[in-house]
Order: C-alpha cells, then structure tokens, then sequence
C-alpha cells in the first residue's frame, strides 16, 4: 500500500462564554463571525495564512479563549455498501432458513 501525502488544514475554533466550541467563518456579507458548525469554518492551508484576530472585536465579546485546531484529513473507516446489503442479505437468507427447518420440522411431526 502507497503512504499518503495528507496535508494538514487548519481552523481558527473559540471556547465563548457558555463553554461551547464555536468556529470562525466568514460570510461575503457581514464578514467574519463564529459558526456553531464546523461546516461554516474556514479551512486554511498554512499557519502562515490565519488572520490576526484583534482581541478588542466586538464578535470576541463573548470568547474566553481562542485555538488554532490542526485538521489531519485522512480515510480513517472505509466501508463497502455493497458489503453492508451482502452482509443483510446473508443475515436474511440465514433467518429464512431457520424457519424453513422450524416448518420443515412441523410438517414431519404431522405425519
């Protein structure tokens, strides 16, 4: 197996007030704020590329601290679908035949 070249990516992530984990994201509106999701964070490709936040912005009210989170992207769980129905169908056809002998069984104790 080839060793992957995975680059690492980077988020700005806050801890606010209420000691929930929020995400710094940028909107073509209203500019920069912080994201409940994950999904809203802006993903930077060097250190070197993370903005300066100034300390006194009015989005940092309510922010105890501020982290820079590396992001290691990798395949970790890979799992076939076809494997998954495979395993389904196998479970099934097991149950089936079960009840098959159980009816099987009935039958020849009726004669």
């Amino acid at each position: 197996m080839s060793e992957l070249n995975i680059e690492p990516k980077y988020v700005i992530s806050a801890i606010d007030k209420t000691d929930a984990r929020v995400f710094y994201a940028t909107d073509g509106d209203s500019g920069p704020y912080w994201s409940n999701w994950f999904s809203s964070a802006v993903q930077y490709r060097s250190l070197d590329k993370i903005p300066k936040i100034k300390q006194d912005s009015y989005m940092n009210q309510q922010i105890q601290y501020i982290e820079v989170l590396r992001i290691d992207t990798s395949v970790v769980q890979k799992t076939s679908m076809s494997d998954v129905r495979r395993n389904k169908i196998s479970s099934e056809i097991e149950g089936l035949r079960k009840q098959l002998e159980e009816k099987q069984k009935e039958l020849d104790d009726l004669r």
